[in-house]
Formats: C-alpha cells, sequence, structure tokens
C-alpha cells in the first residue's frame, strides 16, 4: 500500500514547546518528524548495504532533518540564534527533501525490503529445519550417532546453527545470507546421513563383498606375469621391459595388503562399525587399483611390441599423417612461414628414428617412444596455430 506523505498521524495538541514558537511552525516540525520515521523504516527494511548509493543519499538526507530539527529544538532555549521564519523554512525543506528521496528510491526501497523480508524467512525456515534435526536425534535416530560421520555432521549443524543466530541478532545482511547457507548446507548432510544409515551396515557388507571378487580376479591376472615377462625377455631387448622387473613383487605386496585391510573391514561391519568399515575398504582399492595397474603393465607392453613387430610401419605412418596434416593447416591458416620449417624438420626426424631402427634385434619400444614424441610436438604446433586463428 503505498505511503500517504501528507497525511499527519500525530496531533500537535497537547504537545510542550514555547509559546513563542507558532502552532504551524510546530505541525510543520512535527510532520517532517513523522515523514522521517517512514522513510528510516524503509531504508531500515530494506538492509541496504552502507557503501549503496542510496544508503548514502539518505545519510544526506537524515543529516539535514537533524539540523532542522535541532533548530526548532534550540528556539525553546536562551541561546536561540536563528529566528521563527528561519527555523520554519528548514523544517520545509527537510521534509522536501524526505519526499523527493522517498519517491526517487521508492522501488529500489521496496524490492530491497522484499528481499529482506525473504532472507529473514530464509533465516527462520534455517533454524527451523535445524531445530527438527536435533529434536530427530533424541529418537530413534539417536541410535546413528554412535557413527563418526553422523557425529561430525551434527556437531556442524550445531556449530552452524550458533553462528546463523549470532547473525540474525547482530550480523550484517551479508553475515546473515552466508551464515544460512552454511546452516542449510549442514542440515542437507546430516540429513543425507540419517537417510543413509540404516542401510549402512548392509552397503559395507556389499562394499566387502565386491572389493574381495575383485581382489580375486587381480590376483588370477597377477598369475601370468611371470610367463609374461618371460616372452618379453625372450622376444624383446632386456632394455624393453626393464622398468616393469619389480612388477611382479611389487603387485603381490599391493594385493596382500589388500586381503589384510578387507579382513578388517569385514570385522569392522560385524561389529556395526559400518563408517570404519567403508573406510577400509577404500584404502583396499586404493591397494588392488594399484597392484592392477602393475600387472596389466607388463600384459599392455607385451601387446605393444608385438604389435610393432607385426606392423613396424605403422607408428611411421601415423607420425607422418600427423605432420601432414598440420603442414596442411599451416598452409590454411597462412602461417607457412612462421611453422613450415619446424614440421618439416620433424618429417626429417622421423625420418632418422626410421633409419635408426635395426633389423637384428630392434628396440621396438625406444622407436615406438621416439615417434610418439614426434606426434606430440605436432600435436602442440597444431594447437597453437589453432589458438592464434581463433584471436
Amino acid at each position: 500500500m503505498p505511503i500517504r506523505w501528507l497525511r499527519n498521524t500525530r496531533s500537535p495538541r497537547g504537545e510542550a514547546r514555547a509559546p513563542e514558537v507558532p502552532e504551524q511552525t510546530t505541525a510543520v516540525f512535527l510532520d517532517l518528524d513523522n515523514r522521517q520515521g517512514i522513510a528510516q523504516a524503509a531504508v531500515a527494511a530494506a538492509e541496504l548495504d552502507p557503501d549503496s548509493p542510496v544508503e548514502r543519499a539518505w545519510d544526506e538526507v537524515a543529516a539535514q532533518c537533524y539540523a532542522a530539527v535541532s533548530a526548532y529544538l534550540a528556539l525553546t532555549g536562551p541561546d536561540a540564534t536563528s529566528s521563527v521564519a528561519q527555523v520554519h523554512q528548514l523544517l520545509v525543506a527537510a521534509a522536501r527533501r524526505v519526499d523527493d528521496f522517498y519517491f526517487d528510491n521508492e522501488a529500489v526501497l521496496r524490492r530491497a525490503a522484499a528481499a529482506a523480508a525473504v532472507a529473514r524467512n530464509d533465516v527462520d525456515a534455517a533454524l527451523a529445519d535445524s531445530g527438527l534435526l536435533q529434536q530427530r536425534l533424541t529418537g530413534p535416530d539417536g541410535r546413528w550417532l554412535s557413527y563418526p560421520a553422523v557425529a561430525a555432521a551434527t556437531a556442524a549443524l550445531q556449530t552452524r546453527d550458533r553462528v546463523l543466530r549470532d547473525a540474525r541478532d547482530v550480523g550484517t545482511p551479508a553475515d546473515r545470507r552466508a551464515a544460512t547457507v552454511e546452516l542449510q548446507r549442514a542440515g542437507a548432510q546430516l540429513r543425507e546421513l540419517l537417510e543413509r544409515a540404516p542401510g549402512l551396515v548392509e552397503e559395507a557388507r556389499r562394499a566387502v563383498d565386491s572389493a574381495g571378487t575383485r581382489l580375486a580376479a587381480v590376483r588370477n591376472r597377477a598369475t601370468g606375469v611371470p610367463g609374461r615377462m618371460s616372452a618379453l625377455l625372450r622376444e624383446f631387448p632386456a632394455g624393453s621391459s626393464a622398468d616393469l622387473a619389480g612388477n611382479e613383487r611389487r603387485s603381490h605386496g599391493h594385493l596382500g595388503a589388500a586381503a589384510e585391510l578387507l579382513a578388517s573391514a569385514k570385522a569392522e561391519a560385524a561389529q556395526d562399525r559400518p563408517e570404519q568399515a567403508l573406510a577400509l575398504v577404500g584404502q583396499a582399492r586404493e591397494e588392488i587399483g594399484s597392484a592392477e595397474e602393475l600387472v596389466d603393465s607388463v600384459a599392455d607392453r607385451l601387446e605393444l611390441l608385438q604389435g610393432i613387430r607385426a606392423d613396424p610401419a605403422k607408428p611411421e605412418r601415423d607420425a607422418r599423417f600427423r605432420v601432414r596434416d598440420a603442414q596442411r593447416l599451416a598452409i590454411d591458416r597462412g602461417m607457412v612461414g612462421e611453422w613450415g620449417s619446424v614440421l618439416d624438420a620433424q618429417a626429417g626426424r622421423i625420418d632418422r628414428i626410421v633409419a635408426a631402427l635395426p633389423e637384428r634385434n630392434p628396440d621396438y619400444l625406444k622407436y615406438q617412444r621416439e615417434l610418439e614424441d614426434v606426434s606430440e610436438f605436432v600435436a602442440d604446433i597444431v594447437n597453437r596455430m589453432r589458438q592464434r586463428s581463433a584471436r
């Protein structure tokens, strides 16, 4: 509802004033006081940032109002320095300034006040939700407080609740918004944990079983590592597999550690400590993953080298294709002057790599890696050309 600026809500009748102050001047004073109060309430409800232009404009208006009021009050004292007429004009000018301020900023103030009201509702809703969650823990759900994650989430919720209550009472709007979001986030986390808690023991048991199945599969694949290492050493130069020499021993170490972790996880789950069990399963999975990489790297290396031996020209063809593709791009983008000689040098580099591959006991791993280096270098050039064209 629009504010009725021109309606006096106070009556000068009965107000204490000096007899020499005309009733008309007192009425103007009371009218200014009424208008200023309405505008001040609107500014307060908007909860504006102290540095906002509207807030700064209101500070100037309020200062003018205080000066006019002080002049009016001084009329009743013995040291009055202004005439009644001068004070009357100051009061009228201040009232007009209040009117101008309000009508110039009414839309902004109303929008800000509406947003502030929503924010206050959000604060109340977050605190109410927090209260319900904490009350929930006094009932049957309280048994889940023995789970470390639930206990920690509950403590976090209680902390965020206190922070928001403090912000509501003495904080800035920004403080309240931030504290509301944090409390909502803490509530959501606790609620998720409480919903998950009843099935956590079964989840832990399934996780143990699943990790155990994966452990068995990797163990089975690990039995092939000695044979594949033997094939690598028999079919290719020793340098082609030197970095894999300790994979069998290291993979066994990871698999043994995973087995111990899973045994502990199973025991924790059996004692109704599913969170601890799941944490141990997570560690076991990391160990299994490390073992898997070691096992698979041996099989991958053998497959790679056997593939190159079957078609030694394929890595060369791939590298030359990348060079030719980059050369066409340089022509299309008008960058031959900048990159042409660099790309020609890569073609020559491929020639030298291919020529250096001996016919007898060739080091296919070194050959493949050197050609990969060329391809990666060319790919970087292509990327730089495309970035330059996009500017």
